[in-house]
């Protein structure tokens, strides 16, 4: 006999279901127990289970049922029963509890997780056992893992408890050892990335979307890569924020509205002295703050820390101002990567990042002024640094038989990694015969084959990609087509001795418009690259080194991208005119419409009919990263 008493509810017409085995009763069996109780006679053999459904009107007020056995017969027992499961990225954990009748036979624990059958750990607990497993290596967070775990007691009565589900990992709020996409910085300047036109920026989770697709060739929003001192745009705890580049606000097309944007920020933070430091956060809407190689261990605000990676804080939702400060504890002094983004949904828009040695719970608690003397100051300027490639750990090496294998965590996957040996731990040789491959869950390897030299040192780094495309026109001219389409100028290869300019860049050659004399009116000339296959490059950047005497904003060169049928693609909107005081580097990131193809550079000089010449324009050392 089962007695269903409802004591916590004003609802009328409280009734439920009590039934055992597996079908459902059609209709309910307690009566209404609104107020009061029922009492249900059910019958159980043995293997099966008790079921109990409660049906609510949902007329308001607060419902529970509880159940309580009164009376039995057969000589019911209290079986052991699996009383909590927990699960993270390294471990799955069940509590079971003992009863007076009834005790688990840890000898007959079985337990199933994703299809296999594995060896968990039991160890004895006051009111039962604890039953942990560990996986080999960290699961992945965000991934659903499947699981099975079946016991019997000790009574002698083979009662069998079994349960089953699946354990849904957290997801991590920043990609998962993965850095994000964008310059990387350097001393004293964060490199920053301003990103739009990719539609609405609903959450945190989409802002990271569009910002780690936007290096992809298929990426169709706008992006500009630039430096700054600091992080702070807009009003926030520092009243002066920095204005917005004039790239960005002056976009041509008038996509950018001041909605809907993204801005990275990526450096190296250089911290001298170990301890405990405060970050300062306001932005509308919701931000990221990542410090790889720190842990945040306090928070105040409505930021959060991230239980996956707690070295992330972040708050990704919208916000008129999310005002929130964590503490993040450095063991020692050294060079931090650090990472911190701010999306805008609408509305106003700030941005702001700021730091104090010690634990500060508010802005107020403090001054502005010195970091290091315990105040308030923004995040950037001496306290960035060029800082080293991503660092990655080495999990595993093993050099036996016929292979030598090195399993390794890396924050840059599609990075340069190098397998290098070296004799003498002084000159190191990269093995190229090594095969990259990624293992799983994070892992990749380099393997390679057994080298004779029983005193062979090896290392596995990450090294800068070697560029696209580089030439230095030191070689010859192989491959570069130069044309005079109108006039008498001409392109040529060698040493410039004209307007003052008698040095090439690096080396001794360069392409300049009549190398040893002046450019001739009415010309119109052009130099054009090789074919250079771009499709695998993400988001490519062309830089060279130039020097130019024409008149100004009358006559100079033209650069422009073109496909490679020889048709243009695309031409920067500045002419080079002017007189360069001497080589003059310039760069420029591939805009969206000429990326993941073959393209063909082109240098086109233009002259009117005027004559007043000048020099003309030189050409060296360009490169493709």
């Amino acid at each position: 006999n089962v007695t269903v008493f409802e004591g916590r509810t004003t609802d009328d017409n409280q009734s439920g279901k009590i039934w055992s085995g597996d079908s459902e009763l059609a209709e309910s069996n307690t009566g209404n127990f609104a107020g009061g109780s029922g009492t249900v006679e059910v019958v159980v053999s043995s293997g099966q289970a008790v079921w109990y459904k409660h049906l609510e009107d949902n007329t308001g007020g607060v419902s529970g049922m509880i159940i309580r056995q009164t009376a039995s017969s057969g000589g019911a027992k209290q079986l052991v029963v699996i009383s909590k499961v927990l699960s993270s990225a390294e471990m799955l954990s069940f509590e079971f509890h003992n009863r007076p009748d009834s005790n688990l036979n840890k000898d007959s624990v079985v337990l199933t997780v994703a299809g296999e059958i594995v060896t968990p750990t039991i160890t004895d607990t006051e009111t039962g056992a604890l039953v942990v497993y560990t996986p080999p290596e960290s699961w992945v967070p965000g991934i659903t893992i499947p699981f099975e775990i079946v016991a019997q007691d000790t009574n002698g009565n083979d009662a069998i408890r079994s349960g089953g589900g699946e354990a849904i990992l957290p997801t991590a709020i920043m990609p998962f050892r993965t850095p994000l996409v964008g310059p990387s910085g350097g001393d004293g300047v964060w490199g920053v990335r301003y990103l739009w036109d990719v539609g609405l920026m609903a959450t945190g989770r989409t802002a990271l979307e569009f910002l780690q697709t936007s290096d992809d060739p298929a990426f169709v929003g706008r992006t500009f890569d630039t430096t700054a001192p600091v992080a702070d745009h807009g009003e926030g705890f520092f009243t002066e924020g920095l204005p917005y580049p004039d790239e960005v606000l002056a976009d041509d097309d008038a996509f950018w509205t001041g909605d809907d944007f993204v801005i990275s920020y990526k450096g190296t933070l250089n911290i001298t002295e170990a301890g405990a430091y405060t970050f300062g956060v306001h932005t509308d809407d919701g931000f990221g703050l990542r410090i790889f190689g720190a842990e945040f261990v306090s928070e105040n605000g409505v930021a959060r820390i991230d239980s996956v990676q707690t070295n992330t804080y972040a708050y990704p939702s919208a916000s008129g101002d999310t005002n929130s400060r964590a503490v993040a504890q450095f063991d020692a002094p050294g060079h931090y990567p650090i990472e911190f983004w701010w999306y805008e949904r609408g509305g106003g828009d700030r941005g702001e990042l700021y730091f104090a040695k010690g634990a500060f719970a508010l802005d107020e608690d403090t001054e502005i002024g010195d970091a290091m003397a315990g105040q308030w100051e923004l995040v950037g300027g001496s306290h960035l640094v060029a800082g080293p490639q991503p660092p990655f750990e080495i999990v595993r090496a093993m050099i036996g038989g016929d292979e030598a294998v090195f399993d390794f965590i890396t924050l840059k996957p599609s990075g340069n990694h190098q397998l290098q040996t070296s004799v003498n731990l002084v000159d190191w040789e990269i093995d190229r015969n090594a095969v990259f491959s990624e293992v799983g869950e994070g892992v990749f390897r380099l393997a390679t084959a057994v080298n004779a030299n029983p005193t062979l040192h090896y290392r596995v780094g990450l090294f800068p990609p070697p560029s696209a495309f580089e030439e230095d026109f030191e070689n010859g001219s192989e491959g570069w087509v130069a044309e005079t389409q109108v006039g008498e100028t001409i392109w040529e290869l060698g040493t410039p001795n004209a307007g003052g300019l008698t040095t090439a860049v690096s080396g001794s050659n360069a392409w300049g418009t009549n190398l040893a004399s002046d450019y001739t009116p009415g010309a119109v000339l052009s130099l054009r690259s090789p074919v250079i296959d771009l499709t695998d490059i993400g988001r490519p950047k062309v830089s060279f080194n130039y020097f130019i005497d024409s008149v100004q904003d009358a006559e100079g060169g033209q650069f422009r991208i073109l496909d490679d049928a020889g048709e243009p693609l695309y031409a920067f909107d500045e002419i080079f005119s002017g007189t360069s005081d001497t080589w003059t580097n310039f760069a420029l990131t591939f805009p969206a419409e000429t990326r993941g193809k073959k393209v063909i550079l082109e240098f086109r000089m233009l002259t009117d009919g005027d004559d007043n010449v000048g020099a003309g324009w030189y050409i060296d050392d360009v490169i493709i990263d």
